[in-house]
């Protein structure tokens, strides 16, 4: 394997300020994130006395206890359509690549909390990609499915989204 001599040096005043730099738009991405969460999870009580499980719950059910799972796409459609104040975020589905009996897999799971789960065109591209890395990694590919419909979705062999 090559080894790389690298010149960054992470003690000089240019590097120490663009860490600072790219934390802040971090922390402020991770922010969001967090705020479509809670925006989500705010609606669950009202399901709960329906007898459903949330979707973060169905997912952590699903996944080995104590596994990696890596959350992907989170703010697609981000402020888009009729997405005003960034809570629909994440294409109502939450998708990712867990594990699930000791096996890698490409799963997502549709967020009735958002938009009742109903597939927007940023959602839909996400799904697709999710297909596409199962596809593509040889992984298997679960999804829980619970929602509201296609919501006009078009789908094609184009995903604009990947």
């Amino acid at each position: 394997m090559a080894v790389f001599d690298s010149q960054i040096n992470p003690l000089s005043e240019e590097f120490q300020t663009n860490t600072k730099r790219m934390m802040v738009g971090v922390n402020k991405f991770r922010g969001i994130e967090q705020r479509v969460i809670e925006a989500a999870e705010a609606k669950v009580p009202r399901y709960k006395k329906r007898g459903y499980i949330s979707p973060r719950e169905r997912l952590n059910l699903l996944l080995d206890p104590g596994s990696p799972f890596l959350e992907l796409s989170t703010l697609a459609g981000y402020m888009q359509g009729n997405d005003i104040d960034g809570s629909a975020a994440g294409g109502t589905c939450i998708a990712g690549i867990g594990y699930v009996e000791d096996t890698r897999c490409s799963i997502y799971v549709d967020d009735y909390l958002t938009k009742g789960g109903s597939i927007t065109q940023f959602g839909g591209g996400k799904r697709k990609r999710m297909q596409l890395i199962a596809l593509q990694h040889k992984m298997p590919l679960v999804v829980l499915a619970q929602s509201a419909g296609g919501g006009g979705y078009v789908w094609n062999d184009r995903c604009d989204f990947c």
